[in-house]
């Protein structure tokens, strides 16, 4: 609807004021001043505040991924399907990893951690469609918490990654994958870590980035 129009424009515009203003309301504000709104339209657009602008991105970043082709991929193997999907994820969001911890701690947040997960969960789940999983697929659940900790622990890296176009964290990516694969590791990180994991990594970061 037209509301929802709206506030596609006024974040798609707000992203811009990121890097000076934050994931903040200040930049939802400036965004719809750009666009010869109100201000004021933004609290009545976005009773959440600034996570808005994150949660548009993860839910942007799953339908640019939804175009990459099942047949393109499945002559590969299964693991160099998963680094594919997974690489090409996390290279969508290199343009704003400069900030991104400031979001992440934003989602982390209890009232709006219930969105980012789903959101998250949503990602993994097209993944392993995209990788040729069947619904029926009896470890369903695990493998995309087994997903969802190889996303997390990589993007966690990339924080701090000044290797050129991010070379050691795709270094990194592939050596997850390749050890999530080997000995049975898939099974067991999916049920002994990801579901720690995976709800605990945003409040690691909350202790190692105050």
């Amino acid at each position: 609807n037209k509301s929802k129009e709206i506030r596609k424009l006024i974040i798609k515009k707000a992203i811009d004021h990121v890097a000076d203003l934050g994931w903040t309301e200040k930049a939802l504000k400036e965004a719809a001043r750009d666009l010869n709104m109100s201000g004021a339209v933004v609290g009545q657009l976005f009773p959440e505040g600034g996570v808005a602008m994150p949660h548009y991105l993860l839910g942007h970043w799953e339908e640019q991924l939804a175009q990459v082709s099942s047949k393109d991929l499945l002559p590969l193997p299964l693991k160099d399907r998963v680094e594919f999907c997974m690489r090409r994820r996390l290279e969508m969001q290199t343009e704003v990893m400069p900030y991104w911890r400031e979001a992440m701690l934003l989602g982390a947040r209890p009232p709006y951690l219930g969105t980012t997960w789903s959101l998250l969960w949503s990602t993994w789940d097209l993944i392993w469609r995209r990788c040729g999983e069947e619904v029926a697929e009896p470890r369903h659940s695990i493998r995309r918490l087994a997903l969802g900790n190889l996303h997390l622990a990589t993007e966690v890296y990339m924080l701090n990654d000044n290797s050129e176009n991010y070379r050691d964290s795709w270094l990194f990516l592939q050596n997850r994958v390749n050890n999530m694969f080997t000995l049975g590791n898939f099974v067991y990180t999916g049920i002994d870590l990801s579901s720690f994991v995976l709800k605990a990594n945003y409040r690691i970061l909350e202790s190692y980035y105050p």
